[in-house]
């Protein structure tokens, strides 16, 4: 697995702007059943806010047109909290769960066989919404809109995974997550008082 961050200073440094910590792209190489990346956002924000997020997945390539049909699964998961609390959105240890049930977003891209994706299929994908769960073993329609989320710091990372029915084959895709507030008000932040990572506590 081969990582290369994108993104901004080492947190804690006055005078820094937060913001380069709300987001960054991470090139990723997937040559074996998984791979995860660097985590590509980490936000602390020293008060509750409603946030909107962009995701994104680019395939750049692969090594050799494969031999079978492979699907990689892009898999953007959040760690947000609250006070003391804070939720881990993956769920990877349930194994009866479809892939999209496992994670806060999931991307789905296939390499047909015999296919360079380059010039051939999407290698591009992204999103600004995402669907809840299941919320009713019961009732198959209930899912929900997600296009926000509600938190006081949280981190994101995202991985990859890669299934064929022939022999695995190497990719390199560019991750990517961005993160604003809804509503930004902070006074001190117009006069560059960055106590740290934030002011306004």
């Amino acid at each position: 697995m081969m990582s290369q961050p994108v993104g901004g200073p080492p947190a804690g440094i006055p005078g820094i702007e937060p913001w380069l910590l709300w987001g960054g792209s991470s090139t990723v190489e997937i040559s074996g059943a998984g791979a995860p990346s660097s985590q590509l956002a980490r936000i602390e924000y020293h008060r509750p806010e409603t946030w909107r997020f962009f995701f994104a997945a680019q395939l750049l390539d692969v090594d050799t047109p494969p031999l079978a049909d492979v699907h990689f699964q892009v898999a953007f998961d959040i760690l947000p909290g609250v006070g003391r609390a804070n939720f881990d959105s993956s769920n990877k240890t349930n194994l009866l769960t479809p892939p999209q049930e496992l994670t806060f977003c999931l991307m789905n891209f296939k390499v047909p066989a015999g296919f360079n994706p380059v010039g051939t299929i999407v290698t591009k994908r992204w999103t600004t919404s995402v669907r809840s769960p299941l919320l009713d073993d019961e009732d198959a329609t209930s899912h929900f809109p997600i296009d926000t989320i509600c938190a006081k710091n949280f981190q994101c990372q995202a991985n990859i995974t890669q299934s064929t029915g022939g022999p695995n084959i190497t990719a390199h895709f560019v991750l990517t997550a961005f993160f604003t507030p809804n509503v930004h008000v902070r006074p001190d932040w117009e006069i560059h008082r960055f106590a740290g990572e934030l002011a306004g506590k």
